[in-house]
């Protein structure tokens, strides 16, 4: 059976696996390269096994040729970063998407800088990088947008799960704290980099709401870069050590 889809008066056929649950990784570029292709392979790998019981079938070759011609087609930069969804569904299957195309050159501090909004989230969707998850965070985004922030999640026992759907990171003073909950290749990006500037006071464990009080800083890295918080209940973060990250990343 074929399947079709109107829309605005034309009606067009269309594949139904696009309504199925699917892994997805966001994944940065330099041109029309891919970077960290078997990073983000390993993380969608991971994932097929826990949730579908097996691997996936794509290599890192194909996945970078795929990137390429897909960057080419399009006639994007070769020169800009490009931010690039990798999608794997149950059969395999996967597909490409370009997202955006970055204005910083390379892993950089994002001009950005939103408050944060307390949202009462938690659960096994994010410890999936799946469609529910992709869908969970553009809705909270939407909605944290409207009063000019983003969407700061905690559990039932005030730790902090998320910031717009990356891990957070808060400094006291010249202690670190990394709240590791979703799998990243750019947190590990950041966890290398905290480590290079300040081994001996950077750890990685829970961080509780309450603690944002007394924090000096709070940001999170996600594919679009590093972006630093600057407000949380009335209490006013700089961002040094954000921009300190930034020069240290090796990407």
């Amino acid at each position: 059976m074929k399947h079709y889809l109107y829309t605005d008066g034309n009606i067009s056929q269309y594949d139904t696996e696009c309504h199925s649950l699917f892994i997805f990784q966001r994944m940065r570029t330099k041109g029309h390269t891919l970077l960290h292709t078997d990073k983000y392979i390993d993380i969608v790998n991971r994932t097929s096994i826990e949730l579908f019981g097996t691997k996936t079938t794509i290599s890192s070759k194909e996945l970078e040729n795929c990137c390429k011609t897909l960057l080419l087609r399009g006639n994007y930069s070769p020169k800009a970063t490009h931010i690039v969804e990798l999608r794997i569904y149950e059969n395999s299957k996967f597909s490409l998407q370009v997202v955006e195309t970055s204005l910083y050159e390379g892993f950089q501090l994002r001009v950005i800088r939103p408050k944060a909004i307390t949202t009462l989230l938690s659960g096994d969707i994010f410890k999936f990088p799946t469609s529910a998850l992709s869908a969970t965070n553009e809705t909270l985004r939407k909605v944290a947008s409207r009063k000019e922030g983003v969407a700061l999640c905690v559990d039932n026992d005030g730790n902090i799960t998320n910031i717009d759907g990356a891990n957070p990171v808060a400094v006291f003073g010249r202690r670190v704290v990394l709240s590791n909950n979703i799998e990243s290749v750019e947190t590990n990006m950041v966890i290398e980099a905290l480590k290079r500037l300040r081994s001996e006071d950077f750890s990685v464990e829970n961080i509780n709401i309450d603690t944002l009080t007394s924090a000096d800083e709070v940001f999170f890295a996600d594919s679009r870069g590093i972006t630093s918080v600057s407000e949380f209940n009335g209490r006013f973060y700089s961002d040094a050590l954000a921009y300190a990250v930034t020069k240290n990343i090796k990407e």
